[in-house]
């Protein structure tokens, strides 16, 4: 098969199609925003091409409801600055780029780390964290779940929904956490980007995750184990036993399961929040050789 190639045909600043108010120029950092550092999230979302429609077009449409829906998130069109977010309209980039007759159905049969990393910016590709910290866009206020809110605006504006089914952003993390200070500062991780990681992907068959269980259900413990809690504890426990195989000083292991935390407590969280972590729960897996 071709080896996929991508071609970046532009790259623009898309600003807001209307000026943020001056009351709402200034937005507060949390805490727990300025701790954490700047991390590059990439969200792929894959759709089979519509012939009837022009490239040029789609890329019109894009940038137009981009611009309109980032009025409502303004945060994301706006510059990091100390312990607050400047919302002056600046802008969020916008790269529009093309591949090569590379069919989507044998892209989705067997994906690689590598294929995907060259649909991302060649400047995030070279150097990720590098990229997280000099792009001018916000890695610091939104988790996850804010940014599928972002993409479900964004594709509700794309459509010509009315506002009445738009999300309505909240940002007010520092309504729930310490606002940030500057004073406060976590030690500076010299090994960040330095470190060798593998990625690999696992594919589990409907059947085997129901078999799976199955067998780990337990009367004591779980009766009706999820999907999720069912792989992880198998991925953990294949995690543990390759490790104490090997020869190793570390003797104490954790498991960090995220989950967003806005369904489960709608009355104090509510899914509209745009917030980077802060209303995550953090369940962890624990093993310690004895």
């Amino acid at each position: 098969m071709e080896t996929m190639k991508v071609e970046t045909i532009g790259k623009e600043i898309i600003k807001p199609s209307s000026k943020t108010p001056n009351n709402l120029r200034t937005l507060q950092l949390s805490i727990y925003d300025h701790f954490l550092p700047p991390i590059y999230t990439v969200a792929f979302l894959l759709y089979t091409k519509n012939d009837l429609i022009s490239q040029e077009h789609t890329s019109h449409k894009l940038k137009t409801s981009l611009s309109q829906t980032l009025t409502k998130f303004y945060p994301l069109a706006g510059r990091i600055n100390g312990v607050t977010v400047d919302c002056t309209d600046e802008g969020a980039i916008f790269v529009d780029a093309r591949v090569n007759n590379y069919p989507l159905t044998e892209f989705l049969q067997c994906p690689d780390f590598d294929a995907l990393q060259r649909l991302l910016p060649l400047d995030v590709v070279d150097n990720p964290y590098v990229a997280a910290a000099t792009w001018p866009l916000l890695h610091k206020i939104a988790d996850a779940a804010s940014i599928s809110t972002f993409i479900r605006s964004w594709a509700a504006t794309a459509r010509g929904e009315n506002d009445a089914v738009k999300v309505s952003p909240e940002f007010v993390a520092a309504n729930f956490y310490p606002p940030a200070n500057e004073a406060f500062k976590l030690p500076v991780d010299e090994q960040a980007g330095k470190r060798i990681s593998i990625t690999k992907r696992f594919v589990f068959k409907a059947s085997k995750v129901e078999e799976l269980r199955t067998k780990a259900a337990s009367a004591e413990t779980v009766d009706q184990p999820t999907r999720v809690e069912s792989v992880t504890a198998l991925l953990w426990k294949c995690f543990v036993a390759a490790a104490c195989s090997k020869k190793t000083t570390c003797d104490h292991k954790v498991l960090i399961q995220l989950a967003n935390l806005r369904s489960k407590i709608p009355s104090l969280l509510q899914e509209s929040l745009i917030d980077r972590k802060s209303h995550v729960l953090f369940c962890g897996l624990e093993y310690v050789e004895l």
